[in-house]
Order: structure tokens, then sequence, then C-alpha cells
């Protein structure tokens, strides 16, 4: 498993959709032996969060203030090659999310990504495109909306099973 340093900054379902994601997610890494993680949408994350962790918080604390409380949309099952995104719900670009990702960056100093891909991950893990696709006909059609209202930083320094929750922000 890759090493990761730093902190991250999710978005995390709620209720029903949480309780679905996670029940898919566990039984995911159950079944192909891969790590089990919380269901979460990375805002921002991958190496690029290495402050101070006060800073963190006081960055973290300054964006809630600056992003409403919003709605997203997982509408639609991908794969790629990478361990962290072997297998994920693409989330809906919406004009909202645009907006969090843009202030996200430009509170944490980054440039703009015109690549961002909002995406839940299902599966950890370096698999065959083949039982990739097997799972994503086993799972068929999906659609799940859920609304955010905080923001979770996380610690993602070290090994999976080092990560925790630093502090949750309500927008």
């Amino acid at each position: 498993m890759p090493r990761v340093e730093g902190y991250s900054l999710w978005l995390m379902p709620t209720g029903e959709v949480y309780n679905q994601l996670n029940d898919l997610i566990s039984e995911l890494s159950r079944r192909y032996s891969t790590p089990y993680f919380e269901p979460h949408v990375t805002l921002l994350g991958d190496n690029l969060l290495i402050f101070p962790e006060e800073e963190m918080l006081s960055k973290t604390e300054e964006l809630a203030t600056l992003i409403d409380p919003f709605t997203f949309r997982l509408n639609e099952i991908g794969q790629i090659d990478s361990y962290y995104r072997a297998l994920f719900l693409r989330g809906e670009k919406t004009p909202e999310l645009t907006h969090v990702n843009t202030e996200t960056r430009k509170i944490f100093g980054l440039p703009e990504d015109p690549d961002f891909m909002p995406h839940l991950s299902l599966l950890y893990g370096d698999l065959p495109v083949e039982t990739k696709q097997k799972i994503i006909r086993e799972i068929g059609n999906v659609d799940y909306t859920f609304d955010v209202g905080t923001i979770h930083l996380y610690s993602t320094d070290g090994e999976l099973e080092d990560w925790y929750k630093v502090k949750e922000f309500s927008l």
C-alpha cells in the first residue's frame, strides 16, 4: 500500500447513504482482502496538505466559513489503475462543488486543478481490470445523493490504519 503524508479534507455522507456505502465498502474489502475505510469524498489530499496541525485547523475553519451546505450526487461507477481509486463512484461536478474546490485550493495556496474528479472510493488496492469490471457489473447502476454540511479534517499520515479524524467543521 502506498504511504501517504500529511492531511486530507473529506466530505462524508451521513444517515442512510453513509450506511449503504459503508456496507458496500465493508463487503468489498472483506471479499477482496483489501483495506477497509470509511466512505468519503476527498476534497483535497494526496500529499498536498503538509502543514503543521494548528495551521491545518485554522485554514479548514476559515474554509468552512466560506462554504454553504450543498448537495452531492454520486451517479456513475468507474475504475482506474490507482491504488486509492481502484474502484469508485464518480461525483457530479456541479457549480457548487467546483466553487468548494476552488476556495479550498485558494486557502491552501494551491493552483486550480482542471482535472479535479470528485469521487467516493469503494475499493483500495491493486486489482486486475477484469476483477474490477466484474464488480462494476455486479453493482450495476448507482445513484446516491447526500447533503454536505461539514468538512472533516483527517490526518492521513502513514499507513491507512494510522489515519484518524482531527476535527469536523460545520459549514
